[in-house]
């Protein structure tokens, strides 16, 4: 007999697509409607900030997870990690101003400076909540908060201005920005409230002053930070790489190339969503083999529903560049082809990235992240300038799929874990 897949589920499932596919509607819109070089603009742009806004979580929607899932008034020490995500935001959105003022030479009107560096705690506390809001059965919500809105909403506004016959570099990064600000707005609220209930009845923590927090989690939030951190920007590097050599229409060629490739990793994103909490419930309670058939019956799934569609965007990558973004931008194809390889391997996997975090392995996780960018260090600019997108997507899947290998061997040895499929 069948068991019925819980409505819970089949709404998380509905949020993660509309979520994955928000983004990805949104490069269409950008590739559309701005010229090559102003939507690699854009998307230096929308990569910095979020590489920002990563630094800024500071590691505390990993802790959340980890905390709220577990047993416990938690109230008090997530009010410090709030505190703490807003310090960070803070000093994030400084850097995000002068590096604004400095790229655009001061041809930014304070207005533009100031609405670029908000989106900083806008996407910092958004993601944040969104992971509070996951680890409290608010499923849907936490998701959107997470991945959805700001898209959508920057995807809603930037059409809205091209309709009217004014879309732009300026108006499209103008919109992203307060999509950002308006994600915190409502989601924040939403989850401490959602946090305050789930503690409700439950056993009392003693008082957790600011200082205690930061002496007890300052070093795991760290490496928490600094893995996730590294996670994005190995993930991006080509678009930095690109765009320190002027490449801004390679820039949007490598983007598309990757939010195409990205669909492939949709399930394991849809089931990252409810396994992480069960992960950290099953390690911090000693159920490895439950944890292990848990993360490689995930696994199996993924890859058997990703490998025919992988297949198809391997055949017909031109096809599907051409018809999603216009003759232009077919250069996107070669990339797409070399980045279909890497989110395959990506997915047989497993969880990896997810499980080191939550099971204590921030450190190895960091060590790891930080090997994968020397190769970026060493040869990124020599291979962009020589091979464009092209190249600069090969070097990322040769680094993924040996990330992969080594975050498998690692999770086995150390914990015991077998996330993969192998």
């Amino acid at each position: 007999m069948v068991r019925a897949v819980p409505p819970r589920t089949v709404h998380a499932l509905i949020a993660r697509i509309a979520s994955i596919g928000a983004s990805f509607l949104l490069t269409v819109v950008v590739a559309r409607v701005l010229p090559p070089a102003g939507a690699g603009v854009f998307f230096v742009v929308f990569t910095s900030v979020t590489v920002v806004a990563t630094f800024a979580r500071f590691g505390v929607d990993t802790l959340a997870v980890k905390l709220l899932s577990g047993s416990g008034d938690h109230h008090s020490t997530m009010r410090a990690a709030w505190l703490v995500v807003l310090l960070a935001s803070a000093v994030g959105a400084v850097v995000v101003m002068g590096g604004v003022i400095v790229s655009s030479g001061g041809g930014m009107g304070w207005i533009g400076v100031v609405g670029v560096a908000a989106a900083v705690p806008g996407l910092a506390l958004s993601v944040v909540a969104g992971a509070v809001l996951r680890s409290t059965h608010r499923m849907v919500a936490g998701i959107l908060a997470e991945l959805g809105f700001v898209p959508a909403m920057s995807t809603i506004l930037l059409a809205a201005a091209w309709l009217a016959g004014s879309a732009s570099v300026e108006l499209a990064i103008g919109a992203f920005a307060l999509s950002s600000i308006f994600a915190a707005a409502w989601s924040v609220p939403l989850a401490v409230r959602s946090s305050r209930v789930h503690d409700s009845g439950r056993p009392r923590e003693d008082p957790v002053t600011f200082g205690r927090f930061l002496r007890e989690n300052v070093r795991p939030l760290s490496a928490m930070m600094l893995s996730a951190l590294l996670v994005y920007v190995a993930a991006w590097a080509p678009v930095f790489v690109l765009s320190s050599l002027g490449l801004l229409q390679q820039v949007t060629l490598f983007t598309i190339a990757a939010r195409v490739a990205n669909f492939l990793t949709l399930v394991p994103s849809v089931q990252v969503s409810y396994l992480a909490p069960r992960f950290a419930r099953d390690f911090f309670a000693g159920r490895i083999g439950d944890l292990n058939r848990l993360a490689r019956s995930s696994a199996l799934q993924a890859v058997g529903l990703v490998a025919i569609p992988a297949a198809v965007l391997l055949i017909a990558a031109e096809p599907v560049v051409r018809l999603l973004f216009g003759a232009d931008l077919a250069g996107a194809a070669v990339p797409l082809r070399f980045l279909i390889v890497g989110a395959v391997a990506s997915v047989a996997a497993g969880q990896v990235n997810q499980l080191m975090l939550l099971c204590e392995l921030e450190g190895t996780s960091f060590i790891l992240n930080a090997t994968v960018i020397v190769p970026w260090l060493a040869a990124g600019v020599w291979i962009a300038s020589g091979w464009g997108a092209a190249g600069t997507a090969a070097l990322s899947m040769l680094l993924t799929v040996a990330y992969s290998v080594a975050a498998s061997v690692v999770l086995r040895r150390s914990r015991g874990i077998r996330a993969g499929v192998v």
